[in-house]
């Protein structure tokens, strides 16, 4: 999008020409006709009375009495031909969890791409993956990736894209040997949304061989179709699972010491420091398909540190979030899934690393002789409630509450003052979506509210003292999901003291001064500032072409970014 001087509709079409069709061979064609006919495979999940041992050998007798499915079929780089190796996959149904045995045959043994690297780290080499969709709403599923050294992989899938950062609690255990490898993997239903009163779920197995770029599929989907969860194979003999009613609580205290060299005179800092503290992550499963999360005080300090950015632009730099407490099912919070190949500059209405962040005043800018002030901003509770019914309604609720923190600062005169860095703040997030039993149709609502306590004059006239944002979305797909129409209505309201109006005008995310303004300027008598942002979108996913047609309608004075994150596009 270019500049815009006043509130202006965007159209934007992309159209990508294909020549898939021309290029496929006459078995790809014969393939593809037969899986637009063919129902969708099936394996049949066996109940399990006896123990596994995850070491990878399927050599338990429960293993034996499961019927493997053998019928993968290549996407690539032959699609729709027979794999090059034989695959056996098999199914157990536990109290507790649900187990897959496969052997992945390979007559070059030698030459299997087996490498040993952190979590989430698989993409260099062979490796199997499990799609469950056991909410069975065929649109999102969970994704559990194991490689031959046993590094595994995990996720979210939701609108064609995977989200990795959750790292669920679940087993796998590898053999290599003469025939290939092997792999027990065990999923704690405890780690998993589902509904108890059906019993099938939606699964997609996938075998990559990294030295031919070879993928083999269960569920066999053409390119020129859409290949999202809806056409999944099912897992069938999954009936009266038990309901998770489980509790988790993970404590902790921690003790850290710093060690320093202050300059002479600091009244804050004698050259070591030693800090002391604790809290509690919970978990409390609410049947099956329901679950409450709580923390008090969490221990953000333990997670995978943000990467070192230089930033010189004027625009903020984004991090994704790595809390675990905001990842157990953020999926059910995603706003505004819009499928448009061009990019329109969608803002995000909901980014959890607002919560708990960095003390937005720095004591710093006031050049003071000597200051000590918090780096990050404590979170004494917050708690969520996220799941979806049988009947298509999921449902995610949210509430945080940030304490104030406070800094110290010496003046020219010598004299200490304490002072706020950041206020008392709430936050609330709600959202609510219904989605079809074929995942063809789904509308929903999201509704997030900011309210800060500023008693502080210069927090007044820095930070808005409360933001709301409401909206609806929609999907509505057709034709095999071809077809699909998006469509998202939001507002905002933001208010606050004169001065932090005027920095709300003045951001980098409208430039309410820039002197080519002519529908709009800056008004330092505000106190309040409303927007409201618009997308309607035609995007076809699949066939010999391929392409989008978007509009967008964006007021100047719409606000994410108390709770969402917005930047400026071009």
């Amino acid at each position: 999008m270019s500049r815009l001087s006043r509130p202006t509709a965007a159209v934007v079409l992309a159209l990508a020409l294909a020549t898939r069709l021309t290029a496929q061979d006459p078995s790809a064609g014969s393939a593809a006709s037969a899986a637009r006919s063919a129902p969708p495979p099936s394996i049949a999940a066996v109940r399990l009375t006896a123990s596994i041992r995850l070491d990878g050998v399927l050599d338990e007798a429960a293993w034996a009495e499961a019927t493997p499915t053998t019928n993968l079929i290549q996407r690539d780089p032959d699609e729709g031909a027979q794999p090059t190796e034989p695959t056996e996959i098999r199914v157990l149904l536990g109290s507790d969890a649900l187990y897959v045995g496969v052997q992945l045959y390979d007559r070059e043994p030698s030459r299997i791409r087996a490498l040993l690297s952190r979590r989430d780290a698989t993409s260099e080499s062979d490796r199997f993956t499990v799609e469950l969709d056991s909410r069975n709403d065929r649109r999102t599923a969970f994704v559990f990736e194991v490689n031959p050294r046993g590094v595994r992989r995990d996720g979210i899938l939701q609108a064609d894209t995977v989200d990795y950062s959750p790292d669920p609690i679940w087993e796998a255990g590898i053999r290599q040997d003469g025939r290939g490898w092997s792999a027990e993997i065990r999923i704690p239903l405890s780690q998993l949304r589902f509904n108890r009163h059906t019993d099938t779920w939606g699964v997609q197995f996938i075998r990559f061989i990294q030295r031919r770029g070879e993928e083999d599929v269960f569920a066999f989907v053409p390119k020129t179709e859409h290949a999202g969860v809806s056409r999944f194979g099912r897992i069938t003999g999954l009936a009266a699972l038990p309901v998770s009613r489980h509790v988790e609580v993970a404590p902790y205290l921690t003790s850290r010491g710093e060690y320093t060299h202050p300059d002479v005179g600091d009244p804050f800092r004698d050259g070591s420091a030693y800090y002391t503290t604790g809290g509690a992550d919970i978990r409390l499963g609410v049947g099956g398909n329901l679950a409450l999360d709580a923390t008090i005080n969490p221990d953000f300090g333990q997670v995978e540190v943000d990467p070192a950015i230089v930033n010189l632009t004027d625009n903020e730099t984004f991090f994704a979030e790595k809390r675990p407490f905001f990842l157990e099912g953020s999926s059910l919070f995603s706003f505004a899934q819009v499928s448009a190949y061009n990019n329109a500059g969608f803002p995000s209405v909901f980014n959890s690393r607002r919560i708990g962040r960095s003390p937005q005043r720095d004591l710093a800018d006031d050049d003071p002789t000597f200051y000590d002030a918090p780096t990050v901003t404590r979170i004494p509770g917050a708690i969520k409630l996220t799941g979806k019914s049988a009947g298509g309604w999921s449902v995610g609720v949210l509430d945080a509450l940030t304490r104030e923190e406070r800094g110290q600062f010496v003046d020219d005169l010598g004299a200490v003052h304490r002072v706020p860095v950041e206020p008392l703040s709430n936050y609330f997030v709600g959202r609510v979506r219904h989605e079809s039993a074929d995942g063809n149709r789904a509308v929903g609502g999201l509704l997030t509210a900011v309210d800060r306590r500023l008693d502080d004059s210069t927090l007044a006239g820095m930070l808005r003292s409360s933001a709301y944002l409401a909206g609806v979305d929609l999907n509505r797909y057709w034709g095999n999901q071809g077809w699909v129409l998006d469509g998202f209505l939001s507002g905002s309201l933001v208010q606050g003291d004169q001065a932090a109006m005027v920095k709300t005008q003045r951001s980098s995310v409208r430039y309410y001064q820039r002197p080519d303004a002519e529908h709009f300027s800056l008004d330092s008598t505000r106190t309040s500032l409303a927007g409201y942002n618009g997308v309607l979108s035609l995007t076809k996913l699949s066939g010999s072409w391929l392409g989008s047609l978007t509009l967008q309608d964006k007021s100047p004075g719409y606000e994410t970014n108390d709770v969402g994150f917005e930047v400026y596009t071009n």
